[in-house]
């Protein structure tokens, strides 16, 4: 005959001080479902079970949502447009399309007015994205310079517009950039079919 060892102690042992997360799983163990006990039943005990402990162990009984992650970016930094100057058919001995592209734009970055000249090449995959990696530089009209590496993935329409997202590194001159050199930033790079290029970019602290 299906028991429970301890009537005491059901499927939330957590009643006064919590243990640790063996003694729970132990605890667990000792509990016998009825043999009528449907397993749908089995499955929602099982299930909240799981579900007090891990709120137990991170924010006690407070109900939260561990299906859910938020990623928080943040503000929008910079916006530039700009346009397509030369485009090269690149070697590749992986066998699959290799372009490099050079561009020049201008727009703000954290403020300022910048120009910004930049080179990337992109890679087409076996399944028709793209991957990419480039490095530019970003100039004010005082003459101060930040350099940018970055890399990203993108597709291409068969309109010949394109879309890439990714991230880029900076170093940078101007003390009111200083604080670029320790986080990432995110982009969203598009080109149409005319060679016209927009972008925009976000802190990820």
């Amino acid at each position: 005959k299906h028991f429970v060892r301890n009537p005491q102690r059901t499927c939330f042992p957590f009643r006064g001080s919590f243990g640790s997360a063996h003694t729970s799983a132990r605890r667990f163990r000792e509990i016998r479902f009825n043999a009528s006990t449907s397993a749908p039943t089995r499955l929602r005990r099982r299930w909240k079970f799981f579900r007090y402990r891990f709120e137990a162990e991170s924010k006690g009984f407070e109900k939260v949502n561990f299906n859910e992650r938020t990623f928080m970016l943040g503000e929008k930094i910079g916006e530039i447009s700009g346009k397509i100057t030369m485009q090269r058919v690149l070697p590749n001995l992986g066998g699959y399309p290799k372009m490099e592209t050079s561009f020049q734009a201008s727009g703000s970055l954290l403020g300022t007015n910048v120009k910004d000249t930049g080179t990337y090449w992109t890679v087409v995959r076996p399944d028709g994205t793209q991957y990419g990696e480039g490095q530019g530089v970003m100039m004010t009209k005082d003459g101060k310079v930040a350099t940018w590496t970055g890399h990203g993935v993108g597709v291409m329409k068969k309109d010949g517009t394109a879309s890439y997202r990714g991230a880029l590194y900076f170093q940078t001159m101007p003390p009111r950039w200083s604080r670029l050199n320790r986080v990432a930033v995110l982009f969203e790079y598009a080109v149409d079919a005319e060679g016209n290029t927009h972008s925009e970019y976000w802190e990820w602290k």
